[in-house]
């Protein structure tokens, strides 16, 4: 019993050197470097086989920008579990497209396709293990811009403007337009825009997100740049005094804003215009009538008035005041410019003008015996305004048989009245 009790403590001194000499014999030896590559295979070969329980995401909400791609990390549980394996699928691949890292990283990428939301699934062996509901959101303008070919326009002019955003791959550029004076410019719901009246009108393309951009355009007046001023009077007929013609003036080019003129006369006792155009010939001369435009463009037309013929209403009488056996058969007229003319009548003489006027008496016997009363004349202003009168004897002389030589008297009385 005693001998057994001695033995026991160097058996198991021997047992313990024993298993030292084993393990450092079976212990690889180190690597150049100084690595121990039989420790890093033993490691990864323990981490792969860790089998994965889990995935988690972050509580907070991910978002990601139409034609933008942002990755969404992800925590394996337990730690040291491996991505292999998995499948990430969208909800909506028209929204959202998404891929796993590959490089194996726990994250994955996601590009927004159309603005919406869906979610993120992840499966391992078939079996969803994490879902993710993620938005994809327009890229909104941060700056607008809006410009134009010119910023001075003319009233009658159209056109479009053009806008420009920032960032440039903005994918919702739906914008409002808005005039500060729609009866200045007038603008579309697409950007084009009208100018209408002179003055000023600032134009503004507001988004949604409270980004806005303007640009001011001024509106000014077409201007006239030549006047032309005619009359459908015919020119082959006298522009007498108390004649009246309609003149009209022709402002060029056709869309001036502002086509009103005023008129005026050179010689207003020659020629008179109304504020309309009509011109009336006073007295005979030549004058000069003158449209002046707002912005002094001016047209003019040539008056010659002519001097007016008077006109005349005649009164004529012619009596027997004695026959001292001349005849019995008598026919008497008077005369102007040696034709007939009858009591009654208008004649028109011109001022200066030469003209004879008279009466006649005859007895129609076979040697018929004729007496007559002319007188010349040349027309005088005062005869014009006053008229005048022919008033004296025709005598007739007998001019056969036992009378002959005896007279017969008619009186002759020819009064011509001015007809104004």
């Amino acid at each position: 019993m005693k001998r057994f009790v001695l033995l026991f403590p160097v058996l198991f001194l021997l047992a313990n050197l024993c298993s030292v000499n084993a393990a450092e014999e079976a212990a690889p030896k180190t690597a150049a470097g100084g690595e121990n590559t039989a420790v890093v295979a033993a490691e990864t070969t323990r981490a792969e086989s860790v089998s994965l329980e889990k995935i988690t995401f972050s509580s907070e909400a991910f978002s990601v920008q139409v034609g933008h791609t942002q990755d969404l990390d992800f925590e394996l549980f337990p730690q040291g579990a491996a991505c292999s394996g998995l499948e990430v699928i969208s909800g909506n691949p028209k929204i959202a497209a998404v891929e796993l890292d590959a490089a194996g990283a726990p994250r994955i990428h996601i590009t927004g396709i159309a603005p919406g939301k869906t979610a993120v699934t992840v499966k391992a062996s078939g079996k969803v293990i994490a879902k993710k509901q993620i938005s994809v959101i327009d890229v909104l303008p941060e700056q607008i811009s809006i410009t134009a070919d010119a910023s001075d326009v003319y009233i009658g002019d159209k056109g479009t403007l053009s806008i420009s955003f920032l960032p440039e791959d903005v994918t919702n550029s739906k914008v409002t337009w808005k005039s500060s004076s729609a009866k200045t410019v007038k603008v579309g719901k697409d950007g084009t825009f009208q100018a209408l009246s002179v003055g000023e009108a600032e134009i503004t393309a507001s988004h949604s997100n409270g980004v806005s951009g303007s640009i001011r355009l001024n509106v000014l007046p077409i201007l006239a740049e030549r006047v032309e001023v005619s009359s459908k009077w015919d020119e082959e007929k006298p522009f007498y005094r108390n004649h009246s013609m309609q003149l009209t003036a022709t402002i060029l080019p056709d869309n001036t804003t502002d086509k009103t003129v005023t008129w005026s006369s050179s010689d207003d006792g020659v020629a008179a215009v109304s504020p309309k155009g009509l011109v009336k010939a006073i007295s005979a001369g030549n004058a000069t009538i003158t449209a002046v435009t707002s912005n002094g463009i001016t047209g003019t037309f040539s008056i010659s008035v002519p001097v007016s013929p008077q006109k005349f209403r005649l009164s004529a009488s012619i009596r027997m005041v004695s026959n001292d056996h001349v005849g019995s058969h008598w026919s008497n007229g008077f005369e102007y410019n040696l034709e007939p003319i009858r009591s009654g009548s208008v004649i028109s003489l011109l001022p200066g003008e030469e003209f004879t006027v008279g009466g006649w008496a005859e007895d129609a016997d076979s040697k018929p015996d004729y007496g007559s009363h002319r007188e010349k004349f040349t027309l005088t202003d005062e005869m014009c305004k006053n008229g005048f009168t022919v008033e004296d004897d025709v005598i007739v002389v007998e001019n056969g048989g036992r009378y002959s030589g005896n007279c017969a008297v008619w009186h002759l009385k020819m009064t011509f009245t001015p007809v104004n």
